[in-house]
């Protein structure tokens, strides 16, 4: 296992911040029903104060065992600086090693947020699909999931996508540009 890799990813993931994209999102929520379905495994939607956040591919704040599955009960010490070694905690239950509750390569997405998050495409309003390759699978799905339901599909990325034929509307902009120019006319509209 790679623990002391984790953990020192863990650790520059707290210092850092939330940018604008993170925050246009949380202050859209006063507008309306805001469900956010991210690929990344860091906590910066919740702390840029987002309420209803799915972690399709887990989240590097969370631990579990490696063989049983379970809750991991205990904090786990992340260290300020980066280590080299470190041996992971073992499941009160089972003895196997501690691991972060994300998804590896080959691993099912857990099933409540990816259900969560189809249930988000599948009865929206509009749909965003913001800042990501949309090659990978399942996650890439969404957004069809969304325009077979007939919703609207709006794509805020850079560059095309595979996904980008399906979309309504393409702003070829960066999220931390595009969020709060979409959240101002909103609250114009309002």
């Amino acid at each position: 296992m790679v623990w002391a890799w984790y953990l020192w990813r863990n650790s520059l993931v707290r210092d850092v911040q939330p940018n604008a994209a993170h925050q246009a999102l949380a202050r859209w929520e006063h507008y309306a029903d805001v469900r956010i379905c991210t690929q990344n495994v860091d906590d910066l939607h919740e702390r840029a104060g987002s309420t209803q956040v799915e972690h399709v591919h887990g989240t590097l704040f969370h631990f579990i065992c490696s063989e049983c599955r379970s809750d991991y009960p205990h904090p786990v010490d992340i260290p300020s600086e980066e280590v080299l070694r470190a041996e992971p905690p073992v499941c009160p239950y089972c003895g196997a090693p501690i691991r972060p509750d994300i998804v590896w390569f080959g691993e099912m997405l857990p099933h409540i947020p990816w259900e969560r998050s189809v249930a988000a495409a599948e009865h929206c309003d509009v749909y965003l699909t913001v800042g990501t390759s949309a090659v990978v699978q399942p996650a890439a799905t969404l957004p069809r999931i969304a325009a077979h339901a007939e919703k609207p599909v709006i794509e805020i990325n850079p560059a095309r996508t595979p996904e980008s034929s399906l979309c309504d509307v393409s702003l070829r902009m960066s999220a931390s540009e595009a969020l709060p120019l979409l959240l101002a006319a909103r609250k114009a509209a309002a």
